[in-house]
């Protein structure tokens, strides 16, 4: 999907900016909402069982991800596997359930974490949530529990919407 090919330019890129180009590529269809994914596919495109890549970027939605790590893993042990944050970190690691698939997994972070109230955007987006929460479902603030709905997809969201207020407020048809 449109996901995908951006991140491939990405990596394209990033990788060409120190003379370095991708070996092969490989691409998965998920097909949404059937919980099939064909990850078998892609894992053959980019390599054998014999002559396997020593790192691999990968571009999905948590589910498909999950499931393409897994068999990458299985076929290639000492792989190197990088995503990107907007995969949602703790969804990822929630699927692999094994030591083998979780070694050698690199995140990218590119949003502050949304557990925390460190950063100035973090604790805004703790208030913004909780008052929409209260105001949404009408539940007391002081009892009940935000942290379920603390993520990092939820917090990329938020910034993105800061932006676009922020765009808004600058662009002369929002006066």
């Amino acid at each position: 999907d449109d996901y995908g090919q951006a991140g491939l330019e990405g990596t394209d890129i990033g990788l060409r900016a120190h003379g370095l180009t991708i070996h092969s590529q490989g691409k998965f269809k998920n097909m949404y909402g059937t919980g099939e994914e064909d990850v078998e596919t892609g894992l053959n495109e980019i390599g054998s069982e014999d002559d396997g890549p020593e790192g691999i970027v990968v571009f999905g939605y948590y589910k498909p991800v999950s499931k393409f790590i897994k068999a990458a893993k299985a076929r290639w042990p000492d792989v190197y596997i990088m995503l990107v944050s907007r995969i949602g970190p703790d969804k990822v690691a929630g699927q692999l359930n094994t030591t083998e698939s979780r070694k050698d997994i690199y995140i990218s972070q590119v949003v502050p974490s949304p557990y925390d109230e460190i950063m100035a955007v973090s604790a805004e987006y703790h208030y913004a949530l909780k008052n929409y929460l209260v105001h949404r479902d009408q539940v007391d603030k002081y009892t009940y529990n935000f942290a379920s709905h603390y993520d990092y997809k939820s917090i990329e969201g938020y910034i993105v919407g800061r932006f676009a207020v922020e765009v808004l407020k600058n662009m002369d048809i929002y006066a």
